[in-house]
Formats: C-alpha cells, sequence, structure tokens
C-alpha cells in the first residue's frame, strides 16, 4: 500500500514554475521563451474524478504530429499521475 503524498512539496512546486510564469508573463511571451531556451510545454486543464474542481497541469512535450495536431507527452510519475486519472475518469 503506498502512502499518500504531500499536498505541497518542493517538488511539486518546482514543475509549477512554468506554470505561474505563463501566468505571470502571459501565454504567447512565455511560449515564446520557452522555445528560446529549448523546451516546450503544455498546460493541460482537467476535471478533477472525485472533486469535480478545474486543475491544471502543466507537461512536457516529448514528441508532436503537426499533421493532425496531436502532442506526445510524458507524465512525471507516470500512470501513477492525477492527471492521467482524471482524463481517464472523465474522457469525453
Amino acid at each position: 500500500m503506498s502512502t499518500p503524498r504531500p499536498k505541497w512539496s518542493l517538488r511539486r512546486a518546482l514543475f509549477r514554475i512554468p506554470l505561474q510564469m505563463e501566468r505571470l508573463v502571459g501565454e504567447r511571451l512565455w511560449h515564446v521563451m520557452a522555445r528560446l531556451l529549448g523546451v516546450e510545454w503544455i498546460v493541460l486543464e482537467t476535471v478533477g474524478r472525485r472533486s469535480g474542481r478545474l486543475h491544471d497541469v502543466v507537461l512536457d512535450v516529448v514528441g508532436r504530429d503537426a499533421a493532425r495536431d496531436i502532442y506526445y507527452v510524458q507524465p512525471a510519475d507516470g500512470r501513477r499521475s492525477a492527471w492521467v486519472h482524471n482524463v481517464g475518469a472523465h474522457a469525453e
């Protein structure tokens, strides 16, 4: 049985830096800055599977099929990531 993760952690705070920067400087400027750094992120909004609340998560893009407008991302915690469960619960 796994132990529940704390709601706040340094690791979580570090992973949320891109989201906070995007909110601070604006989406367009942040994407330009990220591209200049050689990094591509997307922000995914999900609905909590239990709470029903909206959640934003920053995902690293590991590949993209521009012809079909599909992004490939890697969950930081694999299939244990909360957003993976949220998307699975509200697949529409």
